[in-house]
């Protein structure tokens, strides 16, 4: 029998945290206090902390004085401008990896998460794969994008796009517009 890994105890307080505001159960504004979330959580006040320095570090929390901390929440404005970024970091990963693309085989469009990682893999830029791949993580565990059937036709595009030696970015930012707006109807915002 093998050893259970569990996922360290900030990653779960930040989960359940992300997943609130996400939820908008925790509204844009409120202030949140480490000692009053750790209680609540049943757990000290060190991986509540922690967990308040990653969502900060993901733009979900503002820190005030105090040990408290302000949730961002979540607007379809805000949605759209981080949608937007993750486009235009993607398409310039995808456009930077272009030549490199058109020689190879790409994953199949279906298998979404796959298909947008090759572009920062083929690089070999350890840094922009995760800057990407840890965006792109935050973005889509909260908002819950459209199934990926929903995704194949648009991937297609993008794969069809750079077979042909096109600038993919347009058609890459195509594809974030309608997933943002689908999220922001999903949500209610």
């Amino acid at each position: 029998m093998e050893s259970v890994k569990l996922p360290p105890l900030k990653d779960q307080v930040a989960g359940a945290l992300r997943q609130e505001i996400f939820a908008r159960h925790l509204e844009d504004g409120q202030e949140l206090a480490q000692e009053e979330i750790a209680r609540t959580l049943g757990v000290s006040r060190i991986p509540v902390r922690e967990a308040f320095l990653m969502l900060e570090s993901e733009g979900l929390l503002e820190r005030l004085p105090n040990r408290h901390v302000r949730v961002v929440g979540l607007t379809a404005e805000r949605l759209r401008q981080n949608f937007a970024v993750l486009a235009a970091l993607e398409g310039e990963l995808a456009a930077l990896a272009l030549p490199v693309l058109q020689g190879k085989t790409l994953p199949p469009p279906q298998e979404d998460r796959a298909f947008h990682h090759q572009f920062g893999q083929v690089l070999g830029n350890h840094m922009l794969c995760q800057l990407y791949t840890t965006q792109r993580q935050i973005l889509f565990e909260g908002v819950t994008p459209p199934r990926d059937d929903a995704r194949t036709p648009l991937n297609s595009l993008i794969a069809q796009t750079i077979r042909s030696g096109t600038d993919p970015r347009p058609v890459i930012r195509h594809y974030y517009e309608i997933l943002a707006e689908k999220a922001i109807k999903e949500l209610g915002l």
